[in-house]
């Protein structure tokens, strides 16, 4: 049973190499803090958008939380409007790449995203899902646009408590021609409302229960 481990000190030296050089961003303000859910956003020159930051702690192990993220397929039942999603390739279990649909309110085109996502576990245990958009493995279709840029970092910290810190991160450029209104979807409620029904599934028996021999504890 193999482990991919590195230092505490790591998670730090993987965003750095991630994040593009010309990145400016400004201080999380917390925007909402409701349902023992903190919700912070700041502004990034990568975008028009605001970025976003949802912590909150879940009874779960390490193991049921990867679980869900890595069921792509069912995504939609708890990613905020996402109404279709799949894994693409699976290079390891610390590797993939995923696609997802996301609806929009209606005369707008619904968006749609491939991204290239990467999973690392530290010595502490604790986890990053680093997922980024990429060019290429899926066709674009006629009937959506594809969302031009989107990063979304999941860390997952067990504390002593029992309970594990969920972390929640993401920036995106939505494309084509919306409302402030609908880009504040994706800010506003659409990560909240994620995150809460993320809290939702970890309980369900199908996560719960999981062990993933990949994942330490």
């Amino acid at each position: 049973m193999k482990f991919r481990l590195y230092s505490w000190t790591m998670p730090v030296l993987l965003l750095l190499m991630f994040i593009p050089s010309q990145e400016k961003v400004s201080e999380w303000i917390v925007e909402k803090k409701t349902n023992d859910i903190t919700v912070s956003t700041r502004t990034n020159s990568l975008s028009d958008i605001r970025e976003v930051k949802v912590t909150t702690e879940v009874d779960a192990s390490l193991s049921t939380l990867v679980n869900l993220i890595k069921d792509v397929e069912g995504q939609p039942k708890w990613a905020y409007k996402v109404i279709e999603a799949k894994e693409v390739k699976a290079f390891s279990n610390f590797h993939w790449i995923a696609y997802s649909v996301t609806e929009l309110p209606w005369p707008m085109s619904n968006r749609d995203n491939v991204t290239d996502c990467k999973l690392t576990q530290y010595s502490d245990s604790s986890i990053l899902i680093y997922t980024k958009s990429v060019d290429g493995y899926v066709e674009e279709s006629s009937d959506n646009v594809r969302i031009p840029y989107i990063r979304v970092i999941w860390e997952f910290t067990p504390l002593k408590s029992g309970k594990v810190k969920v972390k929640f991160q993401m920036l995106l450029k939505i494309g084509g021609s919306v409302p402030e209104w609908v880009a504040n979807m994706f800010v506003d409620e659409g990560p909240y409302q994620t995150i809460m029904k993320l809290r939702e599934m970890v309980l369900r028996d199908e996560y719960k229960d999981v062990k993933l021999h990949y994942i330490k504890e």
